[in-house]
């Protein structure tokens, strides 16, 4: 009989100061779960080295009946269920609606627990059209979906640079190494009859600060601050526009 059932963690693992984070909200979804099975009262959630235990509160080994009911909701044990990651869950959505990742200027996806199973809502949109999908998070089965064609002026639908490519061009400027960044912060602003990326991130030491044309792609600001010891700002700065040069 089995006294336990062991959750992996998958992805979670590579996770960084934030691992706790998603550790407890796992462990927060596989509560709720439990909550749903009559079949399945008074668990406890210990974590132990990159596992969550899932044991009777008493300490007794589950019956035959219980193991099962646990394979078929929430745990993989003997039988196949699929996972699908975000990234997947994003790209299947993308791939319906028949739009390009590259191209985005928006997207949201969280997860959730409905009837017992966890899905995925998403949002995305590239200017000119936006999706929103329901997936289920097991089978990357589209639940439910609705395309529609963006109404606004034309300087949003003609924003054809996605937050992936302005990241990029941001970075060649220096030649940095997208691994190597760290609190790394991105926002679409309307400036004038016009949209562009505020970009913000931290690389070997240097705060950079960026806007970026959402239309064509160009550096209209650019400005480097070497950081002391702590984050703090030193007094060498490298700042400068477009009408600049």
């Amino acid at each position: 009989m089995y006294t336990c059932f062991i959750c992996r963690y998958h992805e979670i693992a590579t996770k960084g100061d934030n691992r706790r984070m998603f550790e407890e909200k796992l462990i927060d979804n596989l509560r709720y779960q439990c909550q749903t099975l009559e079949e399945l009262p008074g668990l406890t959630f210990p974590r132990v080295r990159g596992r969550i235990y899932v044991r009777r509160e008493d300490k007794a080994a589950f019956t035959e009946e219980q193991v099962e009911i646990g394979k078929e909701n929430f745990f993989q044990g003997d039988k196949p269920v699929a996972t699908v990651g975000e990234n997947a869950a994003l790209n299947a959505a993308l791939a319906h609606a028949g739009m390009e990742n590259s191209k985005l200027i928006r997207c949201k996806c969280k997860s959730d627990w409905v009837d017992g199973t966890v899905i995925y809502d998403l949002y995305f949109t590239d200017g000119k059209r936006s999706g929103t999908y329901v997936l289920n998070a097991r089978t990357g089965e589209i639940l439910k979906y609705k395309v529609i064609e963006e109404r606004h002026d034309r300087s949003v639908a003609d924003a054809v640079i996605g937050e992936a490519q302005a990241k990029q061009i941001a970075l060649a400027k220096d030649g940095l190494v997208d691994g190597n960044v760290s609190k790394y912060e991105m926002h679409l602003k309307k400036v004038d009859d016009s949209y562009v990326y505020d970009l913000n991130y931290i690389c070997n030491g240097v705060r950079y600060i960026v806007q970026v044309a959402a239309d064509d792609g160009e550096i209209l600001s650019y400005e480097k601050i070497v950081l002391k010891e702590g984050g703090a700002p030193s007094a060498e700065t490298d700042k400068h526009n477009s009408a600049e040069g």
